[in-house]
């Protein structure tokens, strides 16, 4: 019995070690993060309204490239409970941008491109070909499909999903939050892509 309240001791003693840590230095060091991303983001673009819960911040603006209106939502992931960051970190889960918007043109063509590392990017890829989209760019990491073929440069290799499509809204990018300071170049990729 004392070797299993012994190890019930650690336990509950690294669990709450671990939360003084994370609400502590991990959560100064995410606010940090937030606020170079914002103050960056408010160098490109009309930012119009911030909320911030936590460590989890959501911002709508206006006028990023041939963005005319967007909400970007940046989601870390949870770090309080250790068992919940370890499962996070062994399903390799990562902070993420996730920016819904609306583009200057109406779109007459739909697109996706996505990230084939991702077991949902290799699915979506597949489901979109059955429906004869045509696939227009892949170099074994990123794919792009289309409803319709188009000239396509070299999609950003960092991003995990970039959608255009009719729908509304009509414009999603998911992109790992550690490459925060290359929105602006998505943006300009969107805008090149909204030419075609």
């Amino acid at each position: 019995m004392d070797s299993i309240e012994s190890s019930i001791i650690i336990i509950i003693g690294i669990m709450a070690s671990w939360y003084v840590y994370s609400t502590t230095i991990l959560y100064r060091k995410k606010r940090k993060s937030l606020n170079k991303f914002l103050e960056y983001l408010k160098r490109m673009c009309q930012v119009e309204n911030v909320k911030i819960l936590g460590t989890n911040m959501f911002i709508s603006g206006r006028k990023l490239n041939s963005i005319n209106k967007f909400n970007i939502a940046v989601n870390f992931i949870s770090t309080d409970i250790i068992f919940l960051w370890l499962t996070s970190l062994a399903f390799k889960r990562k902070d993420l941008i996730i920016l819904k918007g609306e583009i200057e043109k109406n779109l007459d063509n739909e697109i996706e491109i996505m990230n084939l590392n991702l077991s949902g990017g290799r699915m979506l890829r597949n489901e979109l070909l059955k429906r004869d989209w045509k696939e227009i760019f892949n170099n074994g990491k990123i794919s792009a499909v289309s409803s319709r073929y188009i000239n396509l440069s070299n999609p950003p290799n960092y991003i995990w999903r970039i959608s255009l499509r009719r729908d509304n809204p009509p414009l999603l990018v998911i992109m790992p939050f550690n490459f925060y300071n290359k929105l602006n170049e998505v943006a300009k990729f969107i805008s090149n892509i909204s030419k075609n």
